[in-house]
């Protein structure tokens, strides 16, 4: 599996980012994952859904790292 930005590489809090994901060189259409990141209250999971070109949408309200 892997994961490929393509919104450019200037990522801020509060914008829309724009990532594909791949499996085995391929897009992986409508496949549900969730993405984690860490809070002042723990983690916090939220469902992500990628679209039929393999591309999911997030709009990160903090910086931090954040894993799927």
């Amino acid at each position: 599996i892997s994961l490929l930005p393509t919104t450019g590489p200037k990522y801020t809090v509060n914008h829309e980012i724009t990532f594909q994901l791949m499996v085995e060189d391929q897009p992986a259409l409508e496949n549900e994952t969730v993405l984690i990141y860490q809070s002042e209250n723990g983690l916090v999971e939220t469902k992500v859904v990628s679209d039929e070109k393999g591309q999911f949408h997030i709009t990160p309200d903090k910086a931090g790292m954040y894993c799927l």
